[in-house]
């Protein structure tokens, strides 16, 4: 919902308005990996799309709306379809590799996630741990790349642009910065 109002705003500030019902697609990460399996290492998910409202001004109407957008993609079958085909693709040639990834982020503008990490603080010997970020690399068709990630009691989004579609990211950092303290306000 942050991104989704941040994305809005940068667009208004850069005079190219939406439309109150303009959206933007982005592909999520979904965990297909069963709770009981949480600790185990490696990646299993499968990404689908998720229409952002980037036209919706408020910011509660956002987040219950993508509340539920999110509830149907994790209980339809293209994230466990998009695992399917991207472990096949470890089979298959580089060349043809490139083309079924190029497939999925043509599908997109954008890669929004959202990563919880450890609730309590930690330490690295003897030293604690101030915070960490997530970054997440574009490839040639995704203008925008956001991770927010959950450390001891904190948020922190971390942000990948691509310069010639936002060579000013740090609007955009502002404008998602401006966009939380919003949904907080209309959100207790």
């Amino acid at each position: 919902a942050c991104v989704a109002g941040a994305l809005g705003d940068y667009l208004r500030e850069q005079g190219d308005a939406p439309g109150a019902d303009a959206e933007l697609r982005a592909m999520v990460p979904v965990n297909l990996r069963p709770a009981a399996q949480a600790a185990q290492l490696g990646n299993h998910f499968g990404f689908a799309p998720l229409l952002l409202p980037i036209g919706n001004t408020h910011p509660g109407e956002r987040l219950f709306g993508l509340c539920a957008r999110m509830s149907a993609l994790k209980s339809g079958t293209q994230p466990l379809l998009a695992f399917g085909v991207l472990a096949l693709s470890g089979l298959v040639t580089k060349p043809l590799q490139d083309a079924i990834t190029g497939l999925f982020s043509r599908k997109a503008s954008a890669v929004v996630t959202n990563v919880p990490g450890p609730r309590q603080t930690l330490h690295l010997l003897g030293a604690r741990m101030l915070s960490y970020r997530g970054t997440l690399p574009l490839t040639d068709y995704l203008g925008l790349a956001t991770a927010v990630v959950s450390y001891d009691g904190k948020l922190q989004y971390g942000f990948t642009g691509d310069w010639d579609l936002m060579p000013d990211l740090d609007v955009f950092a502002r404008c998602a910065g401006e966009a939380f303290a919003d949904l907080r306000a209309a959100v207790p």
